[in-house]
């Protein structure tokens, strides 16, 4: 993923726009921020229709005949028009039908994409200044971004669908913590602990949404387990302060530990890293029972880029999730 940016924070990882982050979409896809260029939503358009008793979706003396020349494709994709007009849509099995089919097969079934996909999971700071500073702007979501690999050089001179396979997302509503807008700051300050956003987005082209687009999505993990119980987390993102350079998605593994800044915060998780100012962000990742997770993202980092540290994700967090999916995640 990717997005406009401003240039990159002297300490830690602040960020000010949206920026580069992972293919890797949630219920949700997640982004990072900050750096010098540094997983909702609507389901997929079909066109359904409704079989009738005759069926050939037509009524009375007007029926709508299917050309023999179709009807010979369907059924060479195992649909047998004969068998459905004569009432074998009636036992339609869909499983049945795919696993039988010669070649790929890939129909459009309802309520097979969730409608919240078009929702990006993010830090607050990548929204909003905090508690001296205000919502940020033309913020945009580019999944996958340069996932080949090519330098600085070569991406100059891509063409853009091997940079952006997946083009370009705006997001059009952004909402973060209270605690974050009262109590955030360039170096995380209060609002640290609870430094995470989700975002709307709508494509530059097309309708449809995000998890159709890139083909998946990821549940948010919102039980906030401790770091005792988290055992390994993975962290994403797309450094851009030296010695990288914001073009390329990194990550660092480790076994969390507890980080606090002030008793009276929640406690966040710290993990070894050495990922600069840009991969602000960018989700944290578990995996529990066999499939993968959002489970934080990141929050803060010392001068010398030896840890990252990244939030709980608790009530609080999927308060805001389930209001943002509530409120735009059909739109």
């Amino acid at each position: 993923m990717r997005s406009t940016r401003t240039p990159a924070p002297r300490r830690g990882r602040r960020a000010v726009l949206a920026a580069t982050g992972l293919v890797a979409a949630l219920a949700l896809t997640a982004t990072a921020c900050g750096g010098s260029a540094d997983s909702a939503g609507d389901k997929p358009d079909a066109t359904s229709s409704q079989a009738t008793a005759d069926g050939n979706g037509g009524s009375g003396g007007n029926k709508v005949k299917i050309p023999a020349d179709l009807a010979g494709k369907l059924k060479e994709h195992g649909i047998d028009v004969d068998r459905w007009k004569d009432g074998g849509w009636k036992d339609w099995d869909e499983d049945k039908w795919l696993s039988d089919a010669k070649d790929f097969v890939n129909p459009v079934i309802e309520g097979l994409w969730k409608p919240e996909s078009n929702l990006v999971w993010t830090a607050g700071h990548c929204v909003h200044a905090g508690g001296n500073g205000g919502w940020y702007r033309n913020i945009m979501f580019v999944p996958a971004y340069n996932d080949l690999g090519k330098s600085e050089a070569e991406i100059s001179n891509a063409n853009p669908a091997e940079v952006a396979p997946y083009g370009n997302w705006w997001a059009n509503w952004a909402s973060t913590s209270n605690q974050w807008i009262k109590g955030g700051s360039e170096s995380g300050g209060d609002g640290a602990a609870y430094d995470y956003a989700v975002l709307h987005v709508k494509p530059e082209q097309g309708a449809k949404s995000l998890e159709e687009t890139v083909g998946a999505a990821l549940d948010v993990d919102f039980s906030g387990p401790s770091a005792a119980e988290a055992a390994k987390m993975g962290a994403w993102g797309y450094p851009a302060a030296p010695p990288y350079n914001g073009e390329k998605m990194f990550k660092c593994v480790d076994i969390p530990g507890r980080f606090s800044l002030s008793p009276s915060l929640p406690t966040m998780y710290r993990i070894g890293c050495d990922m600069t100012g840009g991969s602000s962000g960018g989700g944290w990742f578990r995996v529990v029972n066999g499939k993968s997770v959002l489970v934080s993202n990141t929050s803060i980092g010392p001068a010398d880029n030896i840890w990252l540290a990244g939030p709980q994700l608790g009530r609080d967090a999927e308060a805001l999730y389930q209001n943002m999916s509530k409120t735009y995640g059909g739109q």
